[in-house]
């Protein structure tokens, strides 16, 4: 039985494990659902790696995800039982409009619109074919491969990415790119915003920050937290490094650690050689993030120049300035570097900072550290409920889109 549902999501998203894309389509679709009304039906293709079978998760009345395994190989056929399904969702339940979130799955946009004519239908843009190659540390078979699949990626997209009826992403150096790379000038900007219905009152902050301190035994110096994944993009191995040389200068600063991937980012803290004793690694629900953030004083986002980064929008940094931290991170962050820099609520160093910390970066972060007190924090916060607040970004989208009507 299909669930009701207003929003068709067909995509190649793993909506199966607790990670930036699954709480980016969670949270978008329960500000749709308190906003509109509108309830999202998902059908994704997930990693064979991350689910053993096809899986059926509600995440609440919001948003019912079937999520499809599958091996990189065997995509093709994966898209094809996608297009099965979709074909009996349709059948069964007209929605308001189609997502599209995966550039490969616009092969799909023909094919729905000979079976609902005059849908609208909007490509989710998360990421951009840059990911396949920029980095290192690839062996020159995965990287023939790599750049087979970025090439036949960009192809796809600026050959059908004109035949949506506009797209959907997540800041406006995306909007700038999907424009230059396909033509299509037609964009909702929806960065990944915050649910703060899940974060507690800022009067409550200090109440945490004792408790969960304690909890981890962080005691009273600077802590630094990092929220994510090891994915090399993401900068760990630069975080802990800069880390490490500003505890050089400050002993009782600690490192906290929140991932999923605990035994890869406990082989870069051996390889970077911090003390064991100046690290908290864990592994934490969604919903329990917010209090270990408010924890901390210092987020680390790192980020190196490349155009993966220049276009992001990462759920981190949202977090990040709801728990009031004071934000590192690098000049090329999509719309977030100059919304930092222009406001003087964090610090933004270039790609040799990050790489190669020196005394004056890490006297700069002392300086700023001393200079914190709950006034900042509180300023963080309410900028990020005035400008990343998932219901006041939905609210917007009639407002933020040229001529894409809010489905």
């Amino acid at each position: 039985m299909v669930p009701e549902h207003e929003i068709l999501l067909l995509g190649i998203r793993n909506l199966a494990l607790t990670c930036g894309e699954q709480r980016l389509i969670d949270n978008r679709a329960k500000a749709m659902y308190k906003e509109f009304g509108l309830r999202t039906l998902a059908i994704s293709i997930v990693n064979s790696r991350h689910l053993a079978g096809e899986k059926k998760i509600v995440f609440g009345q919001h948003l019912t995800a079937i999520c499809l395994p599958s091996r990189v190989i065997g995509l093709p056929m994966a898209i094809l039982r996608l297009c099965c399904l979709a074909q009996r969702s349709l059948a069964a339940n007209t929605p308001n409009a189609i997502i599209v979130s995966g550039s490969f799955l616009l092969t799909l946009v023909p094919i729905l619109r000979r079976m609902v004519p005059g849908i609208v239908i909007l490509w989710d843009v998360h990421g951009v074919a840059e990911e396949l190659i920029e980095g290192s540390g690839f062996s020159i078979k995965s990287l023939i491969a790599r750049r087979m699949v970025y090439r036949f990626q960009k192809h796809i997209e600026k050959a059908l990415g004109p035949t949506v009826d506009g797209c959907i992403v997540v800041s406006r150096k995306m909007a700038q790119y999907v424009s230059r790379e396909t033509g299509l000038s037609n964009s909702i900007v929806l960065p990944c915003g915050v649910d703060f219905d899940e974060w507690p009152l800022f009067l409550q902050y200090d109440t945490i920050r004792k408790t969960v301190r304690q909890e981890l035994e962080l005691g009273d110096g600077p802590v630094f937290v990092y929220s994510g994944s090891m994915a090399p993009w993401q900068c760990f191995a630069e975080s802990v490094r800069l880390f490490r040389a500003y505890q050089a200068i400050d002993s009782s600063s600690k490192l906290v650690v929140l991932t999923r991937d605990t035994q890869v980012a406990q082989r870069i803290i051996s390889e970077e050689r911090l003390a064991p004793a100046s690290v908290v690694i864990k592994t934490v629900r969604s919903h329990d993030v917010p209090r270990y953030l408010i924890a901390a004083d210092v987020g680390l986002l790192l980020r190196k120049p490349n155009v993966t980064n220049l276009v992001a929008a990462p759920n981190k940094f949202g977090e990040y300035m709801a728990a009031g931290l004071l934000i590192i991170t690098g000049r090329e962050l999509g719309d977030y570097s100059d919304l930092l820099a222009d406001g003087n609520l964090g610090i933004v160093l270039d790609s040799k900072q990050i790489s190669q910390p020196t005394t004056a970066v890490l006297e700069l972060i002392r300086e700023c550290l001393q200079e914190e007190d709950p006034s900042k924090r509180q300023l963080r916060r309410k900028l990020a409920e005035e400008q990343l607040d998932w219901r006041r970004l939905v609210s917007s989208m009639n407002v933020r889109s040229q001529n894409v009507k809010t489905p």
